[in-house]
């Protein structure tokens, strides 16, 4: 999936970093599924909107709607710059 912008959003954790990124491509079940390779994925289809999240051993949290292009991202306070890396290469090959 192709980044098309990353901004940071205000806060209340202690020393973690929340982004806010939008993708070209809207969230679909492929692209969902293709996230538990981060780490833990909860996937909830039944609701209204359908939601997801992960949360990676790394301390890398991800939550999203299905149909949209965005999605929120809690990156940790320690190996915050690999995480991100980490991060971003993994969006890059779920096309």
């Amino acid at each position: 999936m192709k980044i098309l912008d990353r901004c940071k959003l205000e806060d209340c954790f202690d020393g973690s970093a929340v982004y806010q990124y939008e993708f070209a491509d809207p969230w679909n079940i492929t692209r969902i599924k293709a996230l538990a390779r981060l780490g833990k994925l909860d996937y909830y289809a039944d609701f209204p909107r359908p939601l997801f999240r992960v949360a990676s051993a790394r301390g890398l949290f991800v939550k999203g709607l299905a149909g949209t292009k965005l999605c929120r991202v809690i990156f940790p306070r320690t190996d915050r710059e690999e995480t991100v890396q980490h991060f971003e290469q993994a969006m890059s090959l779920l096309d």
